[in-house]
């Protein structure tokens, strides 16, 4: 009787560990904002670029403010 009890309290113990090796894979986060951060704006004058990033960083925008604020302030004015 102890011996059945021991096999199945083993069986348990290598069955649970047995499983937690397969742990799920974290997924990516979502993208927040535009998905357009300032590294993809590849089409803008650098200094332009440069200049729009120090004005951000001043301001401490972040997030979907600095995005609207980024596209805006690299947009020529016509």
């Amino acid at each position: 009787m102890r011996r059945s009890i021991l096999a199945a309290i083993a069986l348990v113990v290598l069955a649970t560990g047995a499983l937690a090796q397969n742990a799920p894979v974290p997924m990516e986060r979502p993208a927040t904002g535009s998905g357009q951060n300032d590294d993809t704006m590849t089409d803008v004058d650098p200094e332009v670029l440069a200049r729009c990033k120090r004005e951000a960083a001043q301001k401490k925008l972040k997030g979907s403010e600095r995005a609207t604020f980024m596209n805006a302030c690299v947009e020529p004015e016509d």
